[in-house]
C-alpha cells in the first residue's frame, strides 16, 4: 500500500473537519455507532486508523484495550487519546494471531493493493467468535467520483473490490455475515463474526 497520506497527515486531518467532509463524517460515525450497539469490544483494534477519526468512537464504547494500526507514523501521531497502543505497520503483514476480540476497518480496503492478504491477516488476528466491522467503498456513481478525487488530488487510484468477490473472500476466511448495510453516498458496511476455530 503506497499512498500520499503520510506526507499530508496534518492537512488531511484539517480537511476532514471542513465541509462537505465534516457532514459526511458525522453521518458515517452515526452509522458505525449503530453497528457497535450491543457489542462488547474487549481487546479492539482500529485497522488503518489514520488520524483516529473512528478511534475516538471505539474508545467511547469502553474497550478493555484499544490498538490502532496504520502504515503512516505521521497519521498515528495525530491520535492523542490516552491509553491507545499504536502499531506502525502494513495491514497486509501479520499483526497478531488470535489477539483481538473486535476490529474495525473503515475506508481502508480501497487503498490496499492486495485485499486477499488483508482479509487473511484480519482473520488471523481476530479471536474465534470475534467481531469485525468492515466499511469500504462499493461500485456506484459516487465511488467513481471518489476515485477521480483520489486520482487527481492524491495521485492514487483506489481499488473498489466488487461486493460478490469481497463477500466470497470473507467467507473463504471463515467470516460469517451478521449484517450488511449501505452507507450514503458510496460505502458498504459489514458486521462480521469470525467463525474460525
Amino acid at each position: 500500500m503506497n499512498y500520499k497520506f503520510t506526507e499530508d497527515a496534518q492537512v488531511y486531518a484539517k480537511k476532514m473537519d471542513r465541509l462537505p467532509w465534516s457532514i459526511l463524517r458525522r453521518y458515517e460515525r452515526s452509522q458505525v455507532r449503530g453497528l457497535l450497539d450491543g457489542i462488547e469490544l474487549g481487546d479492539c483494534v482500529d485497522i488503518g486508523a489514520g488520524t483516529g477519526f473512528m478511534t475516538s468512537l471505539l474508545n467511547s464504547h469502553g474497550p478493555r484495550s484499544l490498538t490502532v494500526l496504520d502504515k503512516s507514523s505521521q497519521m498515528l501521531e495525530q491520535i492523542q487519546l490516552r491509553g491507545v497502543f499504536k502499531i506502525c505497520a502494513d495491514c497486509t503483514e501479520e499483526f497478531g494471531r488470535d489477539r483481538f476480540d473486535s476490529m474495525l476497518s473503515f475506508g481502508l480496503l480501497e487503498f490496499v493493493d492486495d485485499h486477499r492478504s488483508f482479509i487473511s491477516r484480519c482473520s488471523e488476528a481476530l479471536k474465534p467468535g470475534g467481531v469485525f466491522i468492515l466499511v469500504t467503498a462499493r461500485e456506484c456513481f459516487a465511488s467513481r467520483l471518489y476515485r477521480r478525487y483520489h486520482l487527481q488530488l492524491m495521485q492514487r487510484n483506489i481499488n473498489v473490490v466488487p461486493e460478490d468477490e469481497l463477500e466470497r473472500e470473507l467467507y473463504n476466511n471463515s467470516f460469517e455475515l451478521l449484517k450488511k448495510c449501505y452507507l450514503f453516498p458510496f460505502n458498504v458496511a459489514y458486521l462480521l463474526k469470525n467463525g474460525g476455530t
